[in-house]
């Protein structure tokens, strides 16, 4: 079983709608999905119930559950077969997001490209850093809301290029199409499989899955 923790100590950045994408487009490449949702706000679950009240498919599975909770969780995950587990954390919450990155194959850390967004991002570097990883496991960093190049752009990747950290070639963009999903308790991929959203969430999936396998 392969484990991704997305964490960011920053709100609004898309955790959960990446959680969601990337364990939605697992489960359409015929594997064993699910989420655990770690965040007190439980968006992922209420997404999830949100799938089965208009019908939908019920997988990939979102359990709720805790810090303290989470080690058991992921074990019994991996008993029962799920192949790929995307652990969803709460912004501004260090426990959490300790607790997931030391379960991770992969530490997936999401940014705006905003200069703003990409300042507050130090503190996951250096939570990351004062984490006890698993061996070999991997930290990078995926871009939201991406926008065209222009001055406010160039400042950004300034302030990324500070970060000193490795960042997914394949980012996603401020698309409708991850909003209107998620009424649905649907991802991009489902929504409209041939959007460009859809796309964007299927390219960062297979980067993902290349660097945990």
């Amino acid at each position: 079983m392969k484990t991704v923790a997305i964490i960011a100590q920053k709100g609004g950045v898309g955790k959960t709608t990446l959680a969601l994408s990337l364990a939605t487009a697992a489960h359409l490449k015929g594997k064993g999905a699910m989420i655990a949702d770690l965040d007190p706000q439980a968006s992922a679950k209420e997404w999830y119930d949100a799938r089965l009240a208009c019908g939908g498919d019920e997988l990939p599975y979102v359990q709720k559950t805790t810090p303290q909770e989470l080690p058991n969780l992921v074990a019994e995950a991996e008993k029962q077969g799920v192949e790929f587990l995307i652990l969803d954390t709460p912004p501004k919450a260090d426990k959490e997001a300790i607790v997931s990155a030391e379960q991770a194959d992969l530490v997936l850390m999401v940014s705006s490209p905003s200069p703003m967004d990409l300042r507050a991002m130090h503190h996951t570097v250096r939570l990351t850093q004062l984490t006890s990883l698993k061996p070999g496991a991997k930290v990078v960093l995926a871009l939201n809301k991406l926008r065209p190049l222009g001055p406010a752009t160039e400042d950004a990747m300034e302030a990324l290029r500070e970060l000193n950290v490795s960042t997914l070639s394949v980012g996603f963009g401020s698309r409708v199409d991850f909003e209107y999903c998620l009424n649905a308790g649907q991802s991009a991929l489902e929504y409209d499989p041939k959007g460009q959203a859809a796309q964007e969430i299927l390219g960062l999936y297979l980067q993902i899955n290349k660097l945990v396998n």
